[in-house]
């Protein structure tokens, strides 16, 4: 959405979800696990000999930080071991190996592009030293040539990148913004103390190294796995020391194979007991950690619940957080960062017009353009063409990022949007509805079944639709969708104080709705009923806030407007000057038309205008005119 990583995760990891389901997050959370398996396995086969090997193994293994990053569904891991695995060939002198590992790892993210400077850096320095010594004295130098030459595919691989498209440019950006916007909410994390042991450790280790007699092998193992992991971390604390990066945890992930090496070089001088003690302190550690990292789960939760709000939702969803993504389960064709939006906020609403954007879950992060172009909805302040996905409330948890969840509505009259989630309350709240209005962030359905419900009369009672299935069909010119309601729901006459049962579907139909200046076309059309059936209604109701009844020559307001009323003219009204809204149809031949209200809160509050017909039905098309109230 917002993220600059390079491709290479990106492309490992839609492999992995073409092979095992998109919404596999599972599968990627394995794929790190085995990538971390792999970098263990580097590290084995780095160190000096077995005992080391395994120290290294272990204490890496008990890191926290290893540990939590390990089974995240983020690029550290791949590019570690792709790190890690290209040291390793150049310690072993497979230097075609070690480039293309290296390749790729500059076309995972740019923190690659440290190491291998790093690296290049060292080579070259420790040439001009020897050069330096032998003082223009010609020797033997096999090991320089190949040294230098595994990083320069990479090093010109990242300057063709950098040249054409500038990532590192733009992580910089990002990151400077990233931890503007951290310390503006004081939430920079401290990953680094989960790593500190390692890295005293390490440090002994280091000197050690460098005071004993090294074997070629030592040397190498400075050149192409310690000295670049120390210059790494010092360029990470340097960038977020400046405020180029936050301090993340995971930045501290591709130095922790090193640093387990050299701990396991500064442990292996000492006795059995120390070394056990060591591990045992590390698994310590690891379980000291676990809560601190389960809290950023927790963090989650209100973008989680975001996420699975608007998955019930047609269209496209707008949001920058990939929790909220995953958990809406929509279509990656339907899900859209902020980063497209226009900077205006004229523009933008346009935008998601045009684009059939009908959900925005937002986090306050200063720097996601939908923060920066609807600051008011970033503070929880609604307003036109938006209305509360759900309570606001449940997205927010203790210490977490601010969300809010937002439908976007398209606009009948200023201020008035056709709202395609009806709410779920009331005696109704079982049953599958159809569209209603929205009136600023007032909600104007209330209880009853919104515009275009059919039901349909048998012997044993009313069956209404309990299941439905949306499909959004605007375009950039209209606005369209086709619901889809199964009939599987039977109550009114036959149930006892008009409680509602699921019951085995008796058919579907299909109501196809179209936005246009005036108000709303409906189209209602049989797919399928069960035989026996003897007359088919089509609901049209909002909430009892329409409380106006009018037809020529008749109008009834307040309680004079009762639960059944004929309306026998050209035309019928319902009027809420509360809301400032009216709305009207006109009768179909061979229906019969009926107006009423209920006003008995909690369980009813309704006001509608509903069509009868005869059997057999096979569908009927007519119109909603919405205006001002007048």
């Amino acid at each position: 959405m917002q993220d600059s990583w390079l491709p290479g995760y990106h492309l490992l990891a839609g492999a992995v979800l073409r092979m095992f389901g998109l919404w596999s997050l599972v599968s990627l959370k394995v794929l790190g696990a085995l990538i971390g398996l792999a970098t263990l396995a580097c590290v084995y086969g780095l160190a000096r000999n077995r005992r080391q090997a395994r120290l290294a193994t272990a204490l890496l293994v008990l890191n926290p930080v290893f540990l939590f990053t390990s089974g995240a569904t983020v690029v550290e891991p791949l590019l570690t071991a792709l790190l890690t695995g290209a040291a390793l060939a150049a310690v072993r002198g497979r230097t075609k190996v070690a480039a293309l590992l290296a390749l790729l790892a500059c076309l995972t993210a740019t923190k690659a592009w440290i190491w291998i400077g790093a690296t290049a850096l060292v080579v070259v320095l420790e040439v001009a030293a020897t050069r330096f010594r032998a003082r223009g004295i010609e020797i033997q130098r096999p090991h320089r040539v190949p040294a230098i030459a595994w990083t320069a595919p990479a090093i010109a691989l990242l300057i063709f990148l950098q040249l054409g498209f500038a990532p590192a440019g733009n992580s910089l950006a990002r990151g400077s913004l990233e931890v503007f916007s951290a310390t503006a909410r004081g939430s920079l994390p401290d990953g680094g103390l989960a790593a500190l042991p390692l890295f005293a450790l390490g440090l002994v280790g280091l000197m050690a190294l460098a005071r004993s007699p090294a074997s070629p092998s030592d040397r190498a193992r400075l050149r192409f796995i310690h000295v670049p992991a120390l210059l790494y971390l010092g360029a990470v604390v340097a960038l977020v020391t400046s405020g180029a990066y936050t301090g993340s945890h995971r930045y501290l992930y591709p130095a922790l194979p090193a640093l387990a090496l050299l701990a396991a070089a500064a442990l292996d001088r000492h006795a059995a007991a120390i070394r056990t003690v060591a591990v045992a302190s590390s698994g310590l550690l690891a379980i000291a950690f676990l809560p601190v990292f389960a809290s950023f789960a927790s963090d989650n939760a209100g973008l989680i619940s975001a996420g699975q709000a608007a998955s019930g939702a047609p269209g496209v969803l707008i949001t920058d957080s990939p929790v909220a993504a995953y958990y809406s389960h929509k279509r990656p064709a339907d899900i859209t960062g902020s980063q497209s939006l226009p900077s205006g906020r004229a523009e933008a609403i346009a935008w998601m017009a045009a684009h059939h954007v009908t959900v925005l879950v937002l986090e306050d992060i200063s720097y996601y353009r939908a923060t920066a172009v609807f600051p008011d909805l970033a503070a929880g302040q609604v307003g036109t063409p938006f209305a509360s996905l759900g309570d606001q409330k449940s997205y927010q948890v203790p210490n977490g990022k601010p969300v809010y969840a937002y439908k976007v509505g398209p606009a009948i009259l200023p201020g008035v949007t056709v709202d395609t989630a009806a709410p779920a309350i009331g005696k109704t709240a079982p049953l599958a509805k159809g569209l209603g209005l929205r009136v600023g962030d007032l909600d104007a359905v209330g209880e009853g079944m919104g515009f275009g419900v059919p039901i349909v009369h048998y012997r044993d009672g009313w069956v209404y639709p309990r299941s439905q299935a949306t499909v959004d069909l605007s375009t950039a010119a209209r606005a369209s969708w086709k619901r889809t309601f199964s009939l599987d729901e039977i109550g009114g006459d036959a149930a006892h104080r008009y409680a509602f049962v699921p019951i085995v579907s008796r058919g579907t139909i299909e109501v196809t709705y179209v936005l246009d200046s005036s108000g709303l076309a409906v189209g209602v059309h049989v797919l399928d009923l069960a035989p026996g059936y003897t007359e088919v209604g089509i609901l049209n109701e909002q909430s009892a806030a329409f409380d106006d009844f009018a037809e020529p020559g008749r109008t009834l307001v307040g309680a004079d407007f009762g639960i059944w009323v004929p309306a026998t003219g050209d035309y019928a009204r319902l009027r809420s000057g509360s809301l400032g809204v009216e709305w009207s149809l006109a009768p179909i031949p061979g229906a019969q038309l009926h107006a009423g209200r209920e006003h008995s809160p909690p369980d009813f509050d309704w006001a509608g205008l509903d069509y009868t017909f005869p059997a057999p039905f096979t569908g009927a098309t007519y119109h909603i005119n919405v205006q001002e109230a007048k």
